[in-house]
């Protein structure tokens, strides 16, 4: 690949620029609308997530690693899995109260998106089975309601109401990060649970897709900076990146990072771990390197320079409108008296 051909695009539009979002840094990053902001994409049977979505570098820090390193993956996934099926206010056009998740979604489905379908027996007809996932599953909602990040309604003689809550954590309404000062955030590619990807995942392989994302977002934001108008598009999850893994949580200071950062302290031999496993199924690739492959500067030591491969997992025909899931939802919310958030 042609180090000097991989580069960020500008914004052309106010809206674009609107959907920026600066790392405080005074520069901006790529958009989701640049993989189509509003697309959907089966991620199970009867399930439409979105194709692109965003968490806060916050919620990664603060929820998702202490999750990880408690032995607890299981939420992780499940929690990432429900905010790429959840509606932001911006999806719904700010009709209804945001973060339900539909009814026709059972427990099930839910876990045969993060876990095996065969996890717990090759008959996934049998009740026996089907509870057994069910049970897993509220396990799991019990972990994130514990951190005010879902919520159950309860409903006399039906299955309690499931929302999504913001992922900062405050227990607020769900809402969609928008970059800005204490908002940044990381972009997670719905393609992982298409593909059946996220199912076979452990922690380790899960600690590496958030630091690569996040890596890869802060160095096309570097490119960008650095290469203005030369600098032309690349997928979102396919981008490139050298950080070493001491980086992301930069204890020591060593590298310096600005305080508007929000670091995120991966354990370095868990990101070495799932490194080895994605490596292997071809979902990062790396060589080595001894210049910075923008500006063409020597580096003290030669590092790993990473190319994600995560947006190969879904490509454009996979895509799908979200419109049906938008209406069904402010219908179903409509049913439920939930048409605004004072109604909760």
């Amino acid at each position: 690949m042609d180090l000097d051909g991989v580069a960020v695009r500008g914004c052309s539009s106010k809206v674009e620029q609107s959907a920026c979002h600066s790392d405080g840094c005074g520069f901006e990053s790529r958009h989701l609308h640049m993989t189509k902001r509003n697309s959907g994409i089966e991620y199970g049977p009867g399930i439409v997530g979105k194709h692109l979505y965003r968490v806060r570098e916050v919620h990664v820090r603060d929820h998702l690693i202490p999750l990880l390193t408690k032995n607890a993956v299981g939420a992780v996934k499940l929690d990432l899995a429900l905010r790429g099926i959840a509606l932001s206010p911006q999806d719904l056009g700010n009709r209804t109260v945001p973060g339900l998740i539909m009814r026709k979604h059972r427990y099930e489905q839910i876990h045969d998106l993060v876990r095996p379908i065969d996890v717990f027996g090759e008959d996934t007809d049998d009740p026996k089975i089907r509870e057994l996932k069910r049970e897993w599953v509220r396990e799991q909602f019990v972990r994130l309601e514990e951190l005010k990040l879902m919520e159950r309604l309860s409903v006399p003689g039906k299955r309690p109401v499931l929302f999504v809550r913001k992922d900062d954590g405050t227990g607020q309404d769900f809402d969609d990060p928008d970059g800005r000062t204490g908002n940044s955030y990381v972009s997670i590619t719905g393609g992982i649970f298409a593909s059946g990807e996220m199912r076979t995942w452990g922690a380790p392989e899960v600690a590496f897709y958030l630091a690569s994302m996040i890596a890869e977002r802060y160095e096309t934001d570097r490119r960008k900076r650095f290469l203005g108008d030369r600098y032309t598009e690349v997928p979102i999850g396919g981008g490139q990146w050298f950080r070493p893994f001491g980086w992301f949580g930069d204890e020591s200071g060593e590298y310096s990072r600005p305080g508007s950062h929000v670091l995120t302290p991966f354990s370095i031999s868990t990101l070495e771990r799932g490194l080895k496993s994605l490596a292997e199924r071809d979902l990062v690739l790396r060589h080595r390197i001894s210049t910075d492959p923008i500006k063409r500067t020597r580096f003290e030591r030669r590092r790993n320079l990473y190319t994600n491969q995560f947006a190969g997992l879904a490509s454009e025909a996979d895509l799908r409108s979200l419109n049906d899931e938008v209406q069904e939802y402010v219908a179903t919310a409509s049913e439920l008296g939930l048409d605004s958030a004072s109604d909760q």
